[in-house]
């Protein structure tokens, strides 16, 4: 019963994150415009004005889920270590391709300068958000700072997310 109510707060805090996130376009737009975040709904955990999502002592997210998601993000870097940037783009979600990132071009400029190839992804992170899997990154190319990545389920791959509908 108590790991249950543990649960229940992680996504009560999730949910909260997301509303405070995708409900305030103006610190939408100034994270569009910062030149150092250049990629659409990145959340810099070192930000005041953004609360960093709840971490717990357990997954809020299944295992085999988290497992997935990494599975298909070290997918992801693979191709970009292997400099195969069409396929790393073919494993982007839909919504990123059209809405975050505009052009093929656009990704591959951006995948570079952030190194994504080397971030580190960090599975005791993982939260739900609606359908979406949140979890944080880090690494030397990102300026110390940490940030946490939105994850789709789509054509049976969790794909890049980033950004939102709204």
């Amino acid at each position: 019963m108590k790991k249950w109510m543990i649960i229940v707060a992680i996504l009560i805090c999730c949910l909260l994150y997301a509303l405070v996130k995708f409900s305030n376009p103006q610190s939408q737009n100034e994270t569009n415009q910062a030149a150092d975040t250049p990629i659409e709904g990145q959340v810099d955990v070192g930000d005041p004005n953004k609360a960093p999502l709840a971490e717990s002592s357990g997954p809020a997210v299944p295992p085999t889920v988290v497992e997935a998601v990494i599975k298909d993000w070290k997918e992801f870097q693979s191709c970009l270590k292997d400099e195969d940037y069409q396929q790393a783009w073919e494993l982007t979600s839909e919504h990123f391709r059209s809405s975050v990132v505009k052009s093929f071009e656009e990704f591959k400029e951006t995948a570079v300068k952030m190194e994504l190839a080397t971030v580190t992804i960090h599975p005791e992170s993982a939260c739900y958000i609606d359908d979406e899997v949140a979890l944080r990154i880090t690494g030397p190319s990102l300026g110390g700072r940490e940030m946490y990545f939105l994850f789709v389920e789509e054509d049976g791959h969790w794909k890049l997310l980033t950004g939102d509908d709204g």
